[in-house]
């Protein structure tokens, strides 16, 4: 059963077979008779989007595809959206989620097997083949949730994970269970801010997880002091948040003086060294700092310079991104 435009749809069998039919409280009727005469067309999987029920059902020529209906009264149009797979078996749209213009939805072809495609009601495309070519990676249980669109699928190298897309291309949000296997995620439920779901780690069964609106990445510098050794190389950590969904946090790391030093006759800050770093959520990454022979000078000429403020610039996977400063102190034998 769904509720559009002040209706209420549902899919019965009087005298055409499993159809379309209609509700408003007062009088039923069969909205069309999609697979003619005692035929059975099993509308099914609906989802209402941009002023259009949309539903999977069979004709009886294109096997099990995706059409909609726009709810006029007292005649109501209803069209096919595309004939995704050719033939008598269909590609059998299923999941459907709505996420802004488009209905994202479980299709599968010759091909390219069960993946996950979209449709803004004018074109319909495949967002991504996470299983290449025939393989399946069985896109299920398919809901909208904090701007993506979550999911469970298997790229035929991790098992039954968690995925997400928000519009781009599908990406693994965790590997649950790591390896091969299956964390099996299932049961997506949206609460209080969080999309609550089952899944099992291999080490505690299955049991009840959670994922928050994936809309900011958190990184850290646990250290307040960097070392410098004899070579002149510097390692300064940045941890990622255990909270990120969407790691590795990636980035940039810059270190300069805190105070202006006297360089070939100017008072400026000093650039100690920069460099990139990747880590895993709950993980610290290094980004390794490399100071030139006259920076080393400096440092043991000018022992302020040793004050220095460390910024960093991250981002994870889908693009979130964050910066941030702390003030830290260089030590060891490369900085005196």
């Amino acid at each position: 059963f769904i509720e559009f435009k002040g209706q209420l749809y549902f899919a019965a069998d009087g005298l055409f077979g499993w159809e379309l039919w209609r509700t408003n409280g007062a009088s039923t009727t069969m909205v069309s008779d999609l697979a003619p005469g005692a035929a059975d067309s099993y509308p099914k999987q609906f989802a209402v989007m941009g002023g259009y029920l949309y539903y999977s059902a069979n004709n009886g020529l294109t096997g099990n595809e995706l059409f909609r209906t726009d709810g006029a009264t007292p005649v109501a149009n209803v069209e096919l959206v595309s004939n995704i797979n050719p033939g008598s078996w269909g590609s059998d749209p299923s999941y459907p989620a709505v996420l802004g213009n488009h209905l994202y939805f479980r299709a599968g072809t010759d091909a390219l097997g069960n993946e996950l495609w979209r449709t803004d009601g004018n074109t319909v495309e495949m967002v991504g083949d996470i299983a290449p070519g025939e393989e399946d990676s069985g896109p299920a249980g398919l809901i909208a949730f904090g701007g993506r669109v979550y999911f469970s699928a298997d790229d035929d190298e991790h098992g039954v994970e968690l995925w997400a897309t928000d519009g781009g291309k599908p990406y693994m949000v965790r590997d649950i269970l790591p390896g091969d296997g299956s964390g099996s995620p299932w049961e997506f439920t949206p609460y209080a801010g969080s999309l609550y779901f089952s899944a099992d780690d291999g080490t505690h069964g299955s049991e009840m997880w959670r994922v928050t609106a994936d809309n900011s990445v958190k990184v850290k510098v646990p250290a307040s002091t960097i070392k410098v050794d004899l070579s002149g190389r510097a390692r300064v950590a940045v941890r990622c948040a255990q909270s990120e969904i969407s790691g590795p946090c990636r980035g940039t790391v810059i270190v300069k003086t805190k105070v202006k030093v006297k360089v070939g006759g100017k008072r400026r800050q000093l650039l100690i060294g920069k460099g990139k770093f990747s880590a895993a959520a709950g993980k610290a990454g290094q980004a390794t700092l490399k100071l030139s022979r006259q920076t080393r000078k400096l440092l043991r000429k000018y022992p302020a310079a040793r004050k220095v403020t460390v910024r960093v610039k991250a981002q994870d996977s889908v693009g979130n991104k964050t910066a941030l400063k702390k003030a830290a102190g260089l030590t060891g034998p490369g900085a005196r």
